[in-house]
């Protein structure tokens, strides 16, 4: 029997609070989530216990004034190291916070990722392009050819127990004394370095053979194909638990450290060559799924604030990719059935990590929601319980085993985000409870019956997998998706479908299925810096056999053509096996074909650094 029960919480929460804290209401003692701050001065994370997660009262106070998490006492139940920076001025100068949660950690935590070291005047110096990436062979021998683009830098990103947010770079005899890694032993000494000394990072926990496909090495050397003689990389690697999360949850929380600490670096790097000012253009080949899709999704909110205080030390460009659609059914644009609107959620079987979906009403919120599981049974809610914020637990056999959380979208609208737990057992939490799996289905009852006539209020956008995983070595399976009976998952020869084109007769409408991160405002960006910070978005195309010219490749994102977005459009595929960029991907010279969005993301990072 499924039940929901209304909690309250009538505040605002971060944006990554579902599925975060999920672990903490549906009971779980031990349970802890870490809490990244960001203010004008740098970074700082702390820890909540599950007890401070399910206190409303406590917690609504810690969020509306987040400087109380740097100076609690240890004894609160909410753990912090005190640091000479927390003790010796006044934390509240640091403020304004941005708050959002990440994943669980143990033990104490954290220090403070340092703030970006002031900008002299100077000569102008060569423009950096910083790569966050995972599995970056930086001492491949094409990096090393004299007069091309080399690595200045390479560190790696540490937000684990104990030690983050902190960067930890390499210094100038490990980054030299690491060679080309064309010989076996060379890459085991290569991996081995980088194991000890970049301990988050994928060659730390034996995720990346130093001699496989490696992501990071594609996007750098892509890059430094395109870019001027003159231009320096600049790599940072990132946990190797954001290359688990295929959504991009989790590095929404951090994303803010990962292009301080590489800007950082930038300058840096600058004032010790007595120069002034640098011009960074970032890489970040990564997509985020989720909606609305007219820029004001909280995500961004984090993007555009550190970008606009960055850009008082360097000029920066970040660039990001539409992103790719390996799962075609990821937004749903359902038709009214009356008053009813309704799609069905298929859940996988087995799924370590919890699933969530994100909806998008109209201003007004005179809905009822209803959700029934695979067996049948099914529970309604009126959402008109709460005002602007509010959150429901879903229970079955009295076990919460989900949770639905109401908050105002930036578009004047209402944004409920559905998440319910995982659908295989964690042997770290043997006694969580779990949801179904198979076909759920949802729908939305307008009780508005002025409305019922109106076309597409409702939009749906899949969570994909945000839950940082308690196992390594368990990826997530990434296969919740909104089921169109009239659409097969696959095409006739048995291939998934990959092509996002909207159809005729289609139950699931595809339409603005683009990065979140592309739905970002980089024009008011622009303007609001002064022209000093900007972000350009990439996409895919190919050159169809035939064809004289170049069309969007069918597994690139699209822009929602209510909120245009102006797109780089590089040339990266072709049908059939010859399809794909050359490049290398290793720690060798060896080159392979590379397909996807991240691909043209890397050769526009490259293009700024052009002569």
């Amino acid at each position: 029997m499924i039940a929901h029960e209304y909690m309250g919480y009538d505040f605002a929460l971060p944006e990554t609070f579902l599925p975060a804290a999920l672990p903490a209401l549906q009971g779980a003692k031990d349970y802890r989530v870490s809490v990244f701050l960001t203010g004008r001065e740098g970074s700082h994370v702390r820890s909540l216990d599950a007890g401070t997660i399910r206190d409303q009262k406590r917690l609504r106070a810690l969020l509306e004034a987040p400087e109380r998490l740097l100076r609690i006492p240890k004894e609160s139940g909410i753990r912090r190291i005190a640091s000479a920076r927390d003790t010796g001025r006044a934390i509240a100068e640091d403020g304004p916070f941005d708050v959002a949660f990440g994943p669980a950690v143990e033990g104490e935590v954290f220090r403070t990722l340092p703030p970006v070291p002031k900008v002299r005047k100077g000569s102008e110096g060569p423009p950096y392009i910083a790569i966050l990436d995972a599995g970056i062979a930086f001492w491949n021998a094409a990096f090393l050819a004299p007069g091309g683009p080399g690595f200045a830098a390479m560190g790696g990103l540490r937000i684990g127990p104990g030690t983050g947010p902190a960067v930890e770079w390499l210094d100038e005899t490990a980054l030299a004394g690491i060679p080309a890694a064309g010989r076996p032993a060379a890459v085991a000494r290569a991996g081995e370095t980088l194991a000890r000394s970049l301990v988050e990072s994928v060659f730390a926990d034996g995720a990346q053979d130093p001699r496989a496909f490696s992501h990071g090495t594609a996007m750098a050397a892509l890059a430094a194909s395109r870019a001027s003689r003159k231009a320096r990389l600049i790599g940072l690697e990132l946990p190797v638990r954001l290359g688990r999360d295929a959504s991009g949850g989790i590095l929404s929380s951090v994303i803010d450290l990962a292009i301080r600490a590489a800007v950082s670096k930038a300058v840096e790097l600058e004032t010790k060559a007595g120069r002034g000012r640098p011009q960074v253009t970032l890489c970040l080949a990564y997509a985020f799924t989720g909606g609305p899709s007219d820029g004001t999704h909280p995500a961004l909110r984090r993007l555009e604030r550190v970008l606009g205080e960055l850009a008082d030390h360097a000029d920066i460009r970040l660039v990001v990719p539409t992103g790719n659609h390996l799962q075609e059914d990821l937004h749903a644009r359902p038709d009214r059935d009356g008053d009813r609107i309704g799609f069905d959620w298929q859940i996988p079987w087995g799924d370590p990590s919890a699933n969530g979906l994100e909806l998008i009403l109209p201003a007004h919120d005179a809905f009822d929601l209803s959700l029934v599981d695979p067996s049948g049974q099914g529970t309604q809610t009126d959402l008109g319980r709460a005002g602007r914020y509010g959150l429901w637990l879903l229970f079955e056999g009295g076990a919460v085993m989900g949770a639905l959380q109401k908050a105002p979208s930036g578009a004047g609208g209402t944004r409920l985000r559905l998440v319910l737990a995982p659908t295989a057992r964690d042997r770290a939490r043997p006694g969580r409870a779990l949801a179904r799996p198979g076909r759920w289905q949802v729908a939305l009852t307008d009780r508005d019956p002025c409305r019922s006539g109106e076309a597409d209020p409702v939009a749906g956008w899949i969570l994909r997998d945000d839950a940082d995983l308690p196992e390594p070595g368990r990826p997530p399976r990434r296969q919740s998706w909104f089921a169109d009976r009239r659409r097969p998952l696959h095409d006739g020869i048995g291939v998934l479908e990959t092509d996002d084109a909207p159809r005729a007769g289609d139950e699931v409408r595809r339409l603005g299925t683009a990065s979140v991160l592309a739905t970002i405002d980089a024009d008011a960006l622009a303007a609001g810096t002064g022209g000093r910070a900007g972000v350009t978005v990439a996409t895919a195309s190919w050159t169809a056999l035939g064809r004289p010219a170049s069309a969007p490749a069918p597994y690139a994102g699209r822009v929602h053509p209510d909120h245009p977005r102006t797109t780089a459009l590089h040339v990266v595929d072709a049908p059939g096996p010859a399809g794909g960029t050359p490049t290398i991907a290793t720690a060798t010279p060896r080159r392979v074909r590379v397909s996807g969005t991240s691909v043209a993301a890397a050769l526009e990072a490259g293009r700024p650094a052009a002569p």
